[in-house]
């Protein structure tokens, strides 16, 4: 649109120029007596290439102020960073089990189906107990969380995680020291995420050596007016 109204006011001054010069022509030439011998149409064409040359040089300066910004100069950025980013593949994960703090309410519930969300197989699952109440800190809430252990075969970076469970299930990825810390304090916390359509991808940037890696719930998906709970088919880290 800025575009756009510069060459609209590049056209109206070039066309306003040509009105002038070809008026002052004619007076000049009627007060001299015509003594230019140069054609009239001739004169005009050299008025009309001196106007062209004026709108483009005034129409040229917007574009180049443009240059660099808005949503085409953010997509390259972002098209580079991605081509930019290291190819990532499975990480080998040795045991996975349900884990909560151990100040939470209850158990860290269905530890024997942890498993499932390495299978391959998108038919099993892993899947907490039913609750009233949302997950959090409220009054209401039973316990602010429970998370997914996994331990690495080997410690390796972990670059990304893709999830497939419940939409609206909200989540952290988080490091450990230990495969039982006994707060969240004792992890650290790499990224956040939610599961949309199915499923979520989290990327993490400069990512450190880790063999423990936390998946964290915090917001349960809703599966009624008055119950709440998480299904996770399952989860691929990648380094």
């Amino acid at each position: 649109m800025q575009r756009r109204r510069w060459m609209i006011m590049a056209g109206a001054g070039a066309a306003a120029v040509v009105a002038i010069v070809v008026l002052s022509v004619w007076m000049l030439g009627a007060l001299s007596g015509n003594q230019n011998d140069t054609p009239l149409s001739q004169q005009l064409d050299a008025i009309e290439r001196a106007a062209q040359a004026s709108r483009s040089s005034e129409a040229a300066a917007p574009t180049t102020a443009e240059e660099g910004s808005g949503d085409g100069a953010n997509s390259g950025d972002e098209d580079a960073s991605e081509e930019d980013a290291p190819a990532v593949s499975p990480l080998s994960v040795s045991t996975v089990t349900s884990w909560q703090p151990d100040s939470s309410n209850g158990n860290a519930e269905n530890s024997a189906s942890a498993p499932n969300v390495i299978d391959g197989d998108p038919s099993t699952s892993w899947s907490t107990d039913t609750y009233r109440d949302q997950f959090g800190s409220g009054p209401g809430a039973y316990k602010p969380g429970i998370g997914l252990m996994f331990t690495l075969e080997d410690p390796g970076q972990v670059r990304e995680v893709e999830i497939a469970a419940d939409a609206d299930i909200r989540f952290e990825i988080r490091a450990s020291d230990s495969a039982s810390p006994s707060s969240l304090d004792d992890t650290t916390r790499l990224r956040t995420g939610t599961v949309e359509d199915g499923t979520a991808t989290v990327r993490i940037d400069d990512a450190d050596e880790a063999e423990y890696i936390l998946v964290w719930i915090t917001r349960l998906g809703s599966v009624g007016p008055q119950a709440y709970e998480a299904s996770i088919s399952e989860v691929e880290l990648l380094g």
